[in-house]
């Protein structure tokens, strides 16, 4: 038998640690003759806590990888997915693998790497009109 569980002591906990940042979610995705996926975002927000992991290397043939990687934990009621990003500390942060959702709990996390801003400018270009739209 398990047993029930208030969840509105985690709910407390993460208004103790959790702050306002801006969320932009993937409302669409378009596929060119190549396969190139391209997303359409909408701006919002999203209270959160976003925990630092430290820098990480990848090391391949064709040249290291360095990022920066954070986890996030936030309430459920917010649908967040893979390939949303987060504006954190002057960074983009890309939701990078799928979202564990603790639903007992009502909490969910995930992890985010730094978007290096060269790597990723088709991935960014659709923000920056966005934001333009939301300013």
């Amino acid at each position: 038998m398990n047993p029930l569980i208030d969840i509105s002591f985690f709910e407390d906990l993460m208004a103790e640690f959790e702050y306002e940042y801006d969320w932009f979610f993937v409302t669409g995705t378009t596929t060119d003759d190549l396969g190139h996926r391209t997303y359409k975002y909408s701006k919002g927000k999203i209270m959160a806590s976003i925990q630092d992991e430290g820098v990480h290397t990848d090391r391949r043939k064709d040249g290291n990888v360095t990022y920066h990687r954070y986890s996030l934990y936030c309430l459920t009621r917010y649908k967040i997915n893979r390939n949303d990003i987060i504006y954190y500390n002057n960074e983009y942060l890309l939701v990078n693998d799928d979202v564990v959702k603790y639903n007992e709990y009502g909490v969910m996390s995930c992890t985010l790497v730094s978007v290096d801003q060269s790597l990723y400018r088709d991935l960014l270009e659709p923000l920056r009109s966005e934001v333009s739209n939301y300013d």
